[in-house]
């Protein structure tokens, strides 16, 4: 990605974050994951410090595909 990127959301857990990114690979729009592996260990939902402080990891898509990128998380999210 040499494109301007922007950040599209962050993601507390990698499986998550994967899928996602196939949702985004089938709509042909290129990303690219960022950010503290060690989040991946982090339960969704779970209670405790780290649940809240850990930001997870950043999806990134080009500046052009952002809109786009938006309204498939927002389907993404709502399955």
């Amino acid at each position: 990605m040499n494109k301007q990127t922007a950040v599209l959301t962050n993601f507390p857990m990698r499986t998550d974050a994967e899928i996602f990114q196939h949702y985004l690979v089938a709509a042909g729009i290129e990303s690219e994951l960022a950010g503290e592996e060690a989040c991946s260990q982090v339960p969704y939902h779970g209670a405790g410090p780290d649940a809240t402080t850990c930001h997870g990891l950043s999806l990134y898509v080009n500046a052009e595909d952002f809109e786009d990128a938006s309204d498939l998380l927002a389907t993404f999210e709502n399955r």
